[in-house]
């Protein structure tokens, strides 16, 4: 898994996911939607363009629970270990190191903040 879902939740919008075909692990399949469910593109289009046309289905899709356990710890762990992912997949570029040293230097408690936000944006 990555951020990007975590984000989109963030956001209040509704992910589209196309990624970890083992996403149902986590996240309850009524609360994004995913490219894997449909056949074909045109199929994934289609239904996006629905659901953009649809306030009540958005707003069923968006009011959703988001996670399969109620265990807020569980997740934070998960999110920890995607942070973490991050930073060893990039270690070997500077420049990316350089931003976000400057970014923690700015504000060593962005982590953590953006933590809270995530859990307090999608209730868990």
């Amino acid at each position: 898994m990555t951020e990007q879902i975590y984000n989109a939740f963030r956001g209040n919008t509704v992910p589209i996911f196309w990624g970890n075909r083992n996403i149902y692990k986590l996240f309850n399949k009524g609360s994004f939607i995913n490219a894997h469910d449909f056949e074909t593109i045109d199929k994934l289009i289609e239904y996006v363009k629905e659901v953009d046309n649809d306030e009540d289905l958005c707003n069923q899709i968006l009011n959703n629970k988001k996670f399969i356990y109620d265990d807020p710890n569980y997740y934070k762990k998960i999110y920890e270990n995607i942070w973490k992912d991050i930073f060893n997949i990039k270690k070997n570029r500077e420049e990316y190191i350089n931003i976000w040293k400057n970014i923690f230097e700015i504000d060593p408690s962005i982590y953590e903040k953006s933590y809270k936000y995530l859990e307090k944006s999608i209730n868990i």
